[in-house]
């Protein structure tokens, strides 16, 4: 049942966008919707769920999203029509930015590997590459904690930002060695990939640059044309990434071998889609009681930096078993129910998306730009970063800011154009 849903409501979105009823697949509630559906489709296909009360509550949830993307576009704009506002692009502001955040994201690398006791140089060596891993796996995931420097946690953020910058960039700069220069963006995350085996940075890296080049395309009002060949680019491209992160997970095991390989691949499996199964699990066990976060669940990295409550490895401790193999991660929907209740999750989201559709709207129209690039780097990184809260963590909260200092320094409005 959950599948021929998740089937229907992708066509739905396909009519809707088809018919202009709504503008584009890039609409929030219209991407929101794709986004889940489509992840719903494929874990319904490749992973065991016994239990679908989650998914139907998300479904519900994007029934919904598609009608607040679509009161969203209606609602009216306060511009004067006879005037039209403009932007002019800093290329070369924006490129010593795209250096910086690269230099001190790399940088960042080194210091936490400095700070372990470890050598940059090791990972020239495919035994000195698994030693890294290894020792950095035993860190990570044991008793014994290395509390971060002042000096990495100012640099983390840069991380993230170097391929935020990067996608705005590769839209926007006019030259192509430019637009190439935009993809050394992913050096810091990948380095993490290949000598921490962070995951979730070099995803949260990919997201970033997808959101700064769809987030670009609006600030010039082009849309993506969807045909066979980007179809095919996207999937060699989604295969490449796959193993990639099998990869990098069997050099965390020190052992590279058939049988890591194989064990890898399920694990990978579970990692991408694992939240919405046990996102499904959790809520068939849920019970109808008051919230109890106060926000301290979704917004747990503001909590935490404030003093108001400490972050562990994972926001929550409980595991669940997925084909074999455990998880920890809910979805962000956990962490909203949790603070909010199941009607203020659902609240909070579709409120979230009419402002993300009234910021899409006017950064088509170049009406408050810094705004509403802002809104949208938030809006459409919490929807493909959908494992947990982005909030989560302190050092997305400073890139998001950060982006907006960027996009003021190398964007200028240019107000007052008089229409032909």
């Amino acid at each position: 049942m959950i599948t021929i849903l998740a089937i229907l409501m992708i066509v739905l979105i396909l009519i809707l966008v088809h018919n202009n009823i709504i503008s584009s697949f890039f609409n929030p509630g219209v991407f929101f919707g794709l986004v889940w559906s489509i992840q719903i489709l494929i874990s319904n296909i490749f992973l065991e769920n016994n239990h679908n009360s989650g998914s139907l509550y998300i479904l519900i949830v994007v029934f919904f999203s598609l009608i607040s993307g679509f009161i969203g576009e209606k609602l009216p704009m306060f511009v004067n029509n006879k005037k039209k506002i403009d932007y002019s692009f800093n290329e070369r502001l924006s490129t010593v930015c795209l250096y910086v955040s690269i230099l001190l994201g790399v940088l960042y690398e080194i210091f936490l590997l400095r700070s372990k006791g470890m050598s940059i140089l090791s990972i020239f060596e495919v035994g000195g590459l698994l030693d890294l891993n290894v020792q950095n796996a035993a860190i990570r995931y044991g008793d014994v904690a290395i509390k971060s420097s002042l000096v990495t946690k100012v640099l983390l953020p840069f991380t993230y930002l170097a391929p935020s910058i990067g996608g705005i960039h590769f839209v926007l700069s006019n030259k192509k060695s430019n637009k190439y220069l935009s993809l050394l963006s992913f050096l810091p995350t990948f380095l993490s990939l290949t000598i921490e085996n962070t995951k979730s940075g070099f995803i949260s890296a990919i997201i970033l640059f997808v959101s700064g080049i769809i987030i670009a395309n609006l600030l010039k009002n082009k849309y993506f044309e969807i045909n066979l060949k980007k179809i095919f680019m996207l999937v060699i491209i989604t295969i490449f990434l796959f193993y990639l992160l099998i990869f990098s997970m069997v050099l965390r095991s020190g052992e590279i071998s058939t049988r890591m390989f194989d064990f890898a691949q399920k694990k990978i499996i579970v990692y991408a889609l694992g939240h919405i199964s046990a996102f499904n699990i959790w809520f068939s066990d849920f019970s109808m009681v008051p919230p109890n976060g106060i926000g301290k669940y979704t917004f747990l990295g503001i909590y935490n930096t404030l003093g108001l409550t400490v972050r562990d490895q994972g926001v929550f401790n409980e595991f669940v078993y997925i084909n074999g193999t455990t998880t920890n991660v809910y979805s962000f929907f956990r962490s909203l129910i949790m603070d909010f209740s199941v009607v203020g999750a659902f609240l909070f989201i579709l409120l979230f998306t009419i402002l993300a559709t009234i910021a899409y709207k006017s950064l088509i129209n170049k009406v408050n730009i810094y705004f509403s690039i802002f809104i949208l780097f938030n809006y459409y990184f919490f929807t493909m970063f959908n494992f947990t809260s982005i909030w989560t963590y302190s050092s997305y909260i400073l890139m998001l800011i950060l982006i907006l200092v960027y996009s003021k320094m190398i964007i200028r409005e240019i107000k007052n154009v008089k229409e032909k």
